[in-house]
């Protein structure tokens, strides 16, 4: 077993504790968070099509039923899956986990290309994140028709962190 610290020495650790919660506190007042939610979703519509074709038509077991009342125009972020995060629910839309992940950190801001009440409802509510605290930005098309990718979402989303010291993306 290892020696306990002098009460100075321990009065010395509270202070340092202390000291250090609140820089991170002062660090998430200057940080803020994205999450992409965006996309143009082509890889994710192909896959979703191909296991929905592969689902038998008598299956009836929980994730194929899921998987066959997901809407091909969902974004993937909203696909059912097993929750690990929010009490009193089976499954919670995938993107729970990308915005959990940075849940806290400093302001939370979401790209997304709609689908905006469901992403409240689905996603922050289970999280006990209102909309009031989230700012969402909407990806729009480039020159060709189609989204560009995560760069060019995250300058879309400048008003989201424009007044940030830091920026977390994922």
């Amino acid at each position: 077993m290892g020696r306990m610290p002098s009460p100075r020495h321990a009065q010395g650790l509270g202070l340092a504790a202390r000291a250090g919660r609140e820089f991170l506190g002062s660090l998430a007042t200057r940080t803020s968070c994205l999450t992409l939610l965006a996309g143009a979703g082509s890889r994710w519509k192909k896959s979703l099509a191909q296991a929905k074709a592969a689902i038998p038509p008598d299956a009836r077991d929980p994730h194929s039923l899921r998987t066959q009342a997901f809407p091909l125009d969902a974004p993937r972020g909203l696909f059912p899956v097993k929750n690990r995060l929010a009490p009193g629910r089976d499954f919670i839309p995938l993107a729970a986990y990308a915005v959990d992940a940075l849940k806290g950190l400093g302001r939370t801001g979401l790209v997304v290309r709609g689908w905006v009440e469901e992403i409240q409802r689905e996603v922050l509510e289970p999280l006990g994140m209102g909309p009031e605290g989230v700012g969402f930005a909407f990806q729009a098309e480039g020159p060709q028709g189609k989204v560009l990718g995560h760069g060019d979402a995250t300058f879309q989303a400048s008003a989201l962190w424009k007044d940030s010291d830091y920026l977390m993306v994922n």
